[in-house]
């Protein structure tokens, strides 16, 4: 069996995909890398450009890591919601800077006719949008859950009967807004994937949102399947870029 090289990291990938082009004016990137600094030997040239991969990787498992930190403690009333949607805006942004840095690593090697690698990139990037997406569903799912106030989870008829109304009112789903100190409401979900997208459903009832919960949980494993073994690959790929380079 082909062992990884150990200059790559193992830490699991996560991240935002995002449509934007890479700049052409080389500016710092996410992960503190200058964009165009490229040695003259081929190899070297991808291998570090693979590096790079690995290292915006990285900064994406620790922005992943801060946002399921700030909800672990939204969960738990350690912080309001307010808070927890302002780290959301925050790492979102994040993201989408090192989704593109990777986007500009993925274009170079296609530029040094890397295909094999750029393809696992992309594969990469493909599954983290579905990884986003599920994170982010799972979240407003469990947080209206947590606040106990749908019909099936309350025994008040009246208090039923309000909550009802108020979410087949609502521009948004009620149980998918979030409402500050103030009465004010934001949506839950300012990363803007489909959580929170059709502004006419009601309420789930409890089958719906045990399937729910179930559906994204299953595809967010299967995304990261995907990107692991896309990973993984890109491993071997840099081991083959070494031993050509030795």
């Amino acid at each position: 069996p082909r062992s990884s090289p150990a200059r790559a990291s193992k830490e699991t990938p996560q991240t935002m995909t995002t449509d934007a082009q890479p700049s052409t004016s080389a500016p710092m990137t996410a992960t503190g890398r200058v964009g165009d600094v490229v040695p003259a030997a081929e190899e070297t040239r991808i291998g570090n450009l693979i590096r790079a991969f690995f290292d915006a990787q990285d900064a994406r498992s620790r922005t992943y890591e801060r946002w399921n930190a700030a909800y672990g403690e939204v969960l738990t009333g350690a912080t309001d919601e307010q808070s927890f949607v302002g780290v959301t805006t925050a790492v979102t942004a994040e993201m989408k800077k090192i989704s593109e840095e990777i986007l500009s690593i993925e274009e170079a090697l296609k530029r040094e006719e890397r295909a094999s690698a750029a393809m696992l990139i992309r594969v990469v990037q493909q599954n983290e949008r579905v990884r986003l997406e599920m994170t982010c569903t799972l979240q407003v799912l469990k947080r209206a859950a947590s606040r106990k106030a749908w019909v099936w989870q309350i025994a008040d008829e009246d208090v039923s009967t309000s909550a009802g109304d108020d979410a087949k009112s609502s521009l948004t789903p009620s149980w998918a807004r979030t409402t500050h100190a103030d009465g004010s409401t934001s949506e839950a979900c300012p990363v803007g994937c489909a959580c929170a997208a059709d502004a006419s459903a009601p309420e789930p009832t409890e089958e719906e949102y045990v399937n729910a919960v179930s559906e994204a949980t299953q595809t967010l494993e299967k995304a990261f399947r995907e990107i692991n073994d896309a990973i993984e690959e890109l491993r071997y790929e840099l081991e083959d870029v070494d031993d050509d380079d030795a």
